[in-house]
């Protein structure tokens, strides 16, 4: 599979008729929200394949079959009024209180009343806006850098690798290898125009600064993306050290963890906040058909959505979300 291959697919409106029980994931959150943008389709060969996240699709599939059968049809027509018309949804009463029959009025003998009012608009334009159904604020989404996006290492020859980078630490110097995980300038094109993306690694920022330059870099141009990929960089100085391992704390970056996601292939970096953890599976240059990251997108395009993604996320760790208070 290729990365081509994912972004040239039917629109968003034909998502809507995969069958949910191959495809719930991506076509509910697409039918839900009635976006009609193609860049925003997913192929469909990506939605039944299997991936390293597959518990969390289950779990998914579930939370937004009952989203989607309780709300589907009013999501549609709310998202179009504002669409067209830029107005918000009436209350109930007010929908109905030019729509109910005045039974004070006698009706003659053999006929039936028949309303000739049609409903006035002007409640949905006075009404206040109601709560949307689904949440369209940017999430942030944290990515781990070494077996996450790339892998360097300091054996290898220069014309195997992707790039090289010279790392000096107290006037000792290394040269590092450095080879891009199979689609992760892609991965990286989509997930930036979905999420506020930051790094998170537990390298030396001496070593990981110059590799995530360069990867940005190199999505910016292959993509012709204006803005930068990355929002904020966190590096081993911002790490937790216990028992010998570097554990990421992610109320360094952001207090309410509910708006927060991470993407590592280490459990321990993320024990502090599993609820928060997207797991996937290491990479080390071992692998060039690899697909994580091409997996991970039709969950990352629905998940974003969603008000609280600790309640989703939580789910794939017995659903019981942990209260933590920022340090």
């Amino acid at each position: 599979m290729t990365a081509e291959n994912v972004a040239s697919t039917s629109s968003i409106s034909d998502l809507t008729t995969i069958s949910l029980n191959t495809g719930i994931l991506v076509a509910a959150a697409a039918a839900t929200i009635s976006m009609d943008n193609s860049d925003n389709s997913i192929s469909t060969a990506v939605l039944t394949k299997p991936s390293a996240v597959n518990n969390l699709y289950i779990v998914f599939h579930a939370f937004l079959y009952d989203l989607i059968s309780k709300f589907s049809v009013v999501v549609k027509v709310y998202n179009q009024l504002q669409r067209v018309f830029g107005v918000t949804m009436a209350s109930e009463s007010a929908l109905t209180q030019n729509t109910t029959p005045n039974t004070s009025e006698p009706l003659r003998k053999g006929s039936c009343k028949k309303s000739s009012k049609l409903p006035n608009p002007a409640p949905l334009l006075n009404s206040k806006p109601r709560r949307p159904i689904l949440s369209l604020e940017a999430k942030i989404l944290v990515l781990d850098l070494d077996e996450t996006l790339i892998h360097s290492t300091s054996r290898g020859t220069s014309h195997e690798a992707d790039h090289m980078i010279e790392v000096r630490i107290d006037n000792h110097a290394c040269l590092y290898y450095v080879f891009k995980r199979p689609h992760v300038e892609y991965f990286l094109s989509k997930v930036c125009e979905w999420y506020k993306v930051v790094v998170f690694t537990a390298s030396v920022a001496e070593y990981a600064d110059p590799v995530i330059d360069w990867l940005e870099a190199s999505v910016m141009s292959r993509y012709n993306i204006k803005k930068k990929i990355f929002s904020a960089r966190y590096f081993r100085e911002s790490c937790i050290y216990k028992n010998g391992a570097f554990i990421k704390d992610l109320t360094k970056i952001e207090a309410d963890l509910n708006k927060i996601a991470l993407v590592d292939n280490s459990p321990i970096t993320y024990s502090y906040n599993q609820e928060n953890a997207i797991p996937i599976k290491g990479w080390m240059n071992n692998n060039c058909k690899d697909e994580a990251l091409l997996e991970l997108l039709p969950f990352l395009d629905a998940l974003r959505f969603v008000h609280n993604l600790r309640n989703i996320l939580s789910l794939r760790v017995g659903g019981n979300v942990r209260k933590i208070q920022p340090s």
